[in-house]
């Protein structure tokens, strides 16, 4: 069976494949990205960052209240993520879907894909976190022990990076899904490594940018940051998918339809 045009995996043709995606489905998307990274933006907005602030002080109520959004927040990021990724594969198979679609699929997994969220994050903080912590009773230098540390940390996640898009495809439990992943990127690390740094670098340089343009009008600032975190998130959601996609075929052969198959 014939892989369709994917014959080798390549960071440009990812993330040019990837922004063509986001264009073509930017209402959906964008819509879905800016009302599901919203709220805590629209806190700042009407409380200022005093509300922050005060989750610091003495006021365990603010504390919680912080706490709860950043949590509702974490939920609502899965949510999305599932959403795209899945209107992403219905995209490369040329059958865009709906608003309505989009979001019911990505209600429908927010428990296998937090679970798989949750176990990545344990393995991608764990791993660092013991080696800082045998290394510092050690060799008291974090000059010396925080890179290795660092280094395990990207390898694991840049490993599993394709975990979630498993799950939304696939359905598989966490630790087979990781499992998955792992399989899928073999052979194919570096090239998703650099990815995911284009992906970090150019967020970073993107808000920078901004906060250098308007640091002297905060509630603007706050604005082009909401809307540079919505269009990074999706983006990433994108690139994830257009990444599974691609190494999945080059693994198993196959086209977009075997792949997609399984969402209809």
């Amino acid at each position: 069976m014939s892989n369709g045009t994917v014959t080798d995996f390549k960071i440009g043709g990812v993330l040019a494949r990837s922004l063509t995606v986001l264009v073509a489905n930017i209402v959906p998307f964008g819509l879905l990205s800016m009302a599901l990274m919203s709220p805590p933006y629209i806190i700042v907005l009407a409380f200022g960052t005093d509300f922050a602030a005060a989750g610091s002080a003495a006021q365990p109520n603010v504390a919680v209240a912080i706490a709860a959004i950043v949590a509702i927040v974490i939920l609502l990021y899965f949510v999305l993520s599932a959403a795209l990724i899945y209107g992403t594969i219905r995209e490369l198979r040329g059958d865009r879907a709906s608003l309505g679609d989009i979001v019911g699929w990505g209600l429908s997994l927010l428990f296998p894909v937090v679970s798989v969220a949750v176990v990545t994050s344990l393995g991608v903080l764990l791993g660092p976190s013991l080696i800082v912590a045998i290394g510092m009773s050690a060799i008291p230098n974090p000059w010396i022990v925080l890179p290795p540390a660092l280094a395990v940390g990207l390898i694991l996640f840049t490993r599993w990076w394709v975990a979630i898009a498993v799950v939304v495809v696939e359905r598989p439990g966490a630790v087979k899904a990781l499992r998955r992943g792992a399989e899928l990127t073999l052979g194919h690390r570096w090239p998703v490594f650099a990815i995911l740094m284009v992906l970090l670098i150019g967020h970073n340089l993107v808000g920078r940018a901004a906060n250098a343009l308007l640091s002297g009008a905060p509630s603007a600032l706050i604005v082009a940051s909401f809307l540079i975190t919505a269009a990074a998130t999706a983006y990433t959601a994108v690139v994830g998918a257009v990444c599974y996609h691609d190494l999945r075929i080059l693994k198993d052969g196959g086209d977009i339809d075997d792949i997609a198959q399984a969402l209809d």
